[in-house]
């Protein structure tokens, strides 16, 4: 089935991509080990991390088990690294008077915060590419209905 070849293909692209940016990240880590950090903004990272992987991973499940209904809530949940991604740009832009970190730690910083958007993207469009090897629809015209739902500042769908 070419559709088959096509989405395997597309996933794989997506691993070796978001592969290339968690290689990225670590670097980016390492390379400013010894600088000063902001507290706020490191947390932010961190659950912004936490929330990439968990879609990158769900977006992989879906495929794994064929799960369009899933693959339809990926969107939702990566609003949530969406509104992430706008805190600690926030944070990155304006630092607090007290320990606002490295200068080269804050600019690795909004580079990774760029890569983690990105890994959790790449775990939606596995979603959207599952939802085209199941239906052969792409995922736009598939879910339509699904684009006007409201999310929470978690992610939960309201």
């Amino acid at each position: 089935d070419l559709r088959l070849l096509y989405t395997v293909q597309s996933v794989t692209n997506h691993l070796v991509r978001s592969g290339t940016l968690t290689e990225h990240i670590c670097h980016a880590i390492v390379d400013t080990a010894e600088c000063e950090r902001d507290e706020d903004l490191e947390t932010a990272l961190v659950e912004m991390a936490r929330t990439a992987r968990n879609v990158f991973n769900e977006g992989l499940d879906v495929f794994e088990n064929r799960d369009i209904e899933r693959a339809r809530d990926l969107q939702a949940k990566d609003d949530k690294v969406d509104l992430l991604y706008s805190e600690a740009m926030n944070l990155i832009a304006n630092p607090s008077d007290v320990g606002g970190g490295a200068p080269e730690w804050r600019m690795r910083a909004a580079l990774m915060v760029h890569y983690l958007e990105r890994i959790s993207d790449h775990g939606v469009d596995v979603g959207g590419s599952t939802v085209f090897l199941v239906t052969g629809q792409r995922i736009e015209d598939a879910m339509q209905q699904y684009l006007d739902r409201n999310v929470d500042h978690d992610g939960d769908v309201t």
